[in-house]
């Protein structure tokens, strides 16, 4: 034989329930110690790799600021069949920091 028991439970305020598999999402989701190759910034940014290689990899003046031989967030491939990591909590700052100034132009020139 069933029973049911209902029981009250307060919640504070200032927390929210939400599902495991949204719970486990959000996990996924964090940018905190993760790497990221062109592929995922491709997929993150909607933006292709030309364009986001032109805009930002390309440009000295963004280049002196990410490298990593800068002290930047972003390695660059040093030889053939390397590829480009980012660190991407820091790579989302950037490009949200720097989204005017990365759009703004067209390569270099003024629109």
């Amino acid at each position: 034989m069933e029973q049911t028991l209902n029981v009250q439970i307060n919640i504070p305020s200032d927390y929210v329930v939400i599902s495991k598999s949204e719970y486990t999402k959000l996990l996924d989701e964090r940018l905190e110690g993760r790497w990221w190759n062109m592929n995922d910034i491709r997929q993150r940014v909607s933006c292709s790799t030309v364009a986001f290689t032109e805009r930002i990899l390309d440009q000295p003046k963004f280049k002196k600021i990410i490298d990593i031989d800068n002290g930047g967030f972003v390695r660059y491939p040093k030889k053939s069949g390397e590829r480009f990591m980012f660190l991407a909590s820091e790579t989302v700052k950037f490009m949200e920091s720097n989204f005017a100034e990365i759009w703004k132009t067209d390569l270099g020139k003024e629109v």
